[in-house]
């Protein structure tokens, strides 16, 4: 008789802990579900985000295009500009030479 009541017993054990891993797998299965739902959601969002910057990245491919054309096209006129300089460089030296001459004492 001992034993069937301890053969019970387990059984009941046994029975209790089925129904709360029951309770536990069906928890964690909902909460799967949930992150599968949330992470489609995140999924769209991000393919609407990516449709709207491909605009964004054309358009900034075209104005550095541009830029640099325009950086190109200035090059010439930069280089004109620096050989004036260093034109009105070497004539002011050689002014402050023949300056420094006429104001020499002449021996």
């Amino acid at each position: 008789m001992f034993i069937y009541i301890g053969v019970l017993l387990i059984t009941l054990s046994f029975a209790t802990i089925v129904i709360y891993l029951v309770r536990l797998l069906n928890s964690v299965t909902n909460a799967v579900n949930s992150l599968d739902h949330s992470v489609e959601q995140l999924e769209g969002q991000l393919e609407g985000i990516a449709e709207g910057l491909k605009p964004l990245v054309q358009e900034t491919s075209l104005t550095i295009d541009d830029v640099q054309h325009k950086l190109n096209s200035t090059s010439g006129l930069i280089q004109s500009l620096q050989n004036v300089g260093e034109i009105l460089n070497l004539k002011n030296q050689t002014i402050n030479r023949s300056t420094d001459r006429f104001s020499s004492p002449t021996e």
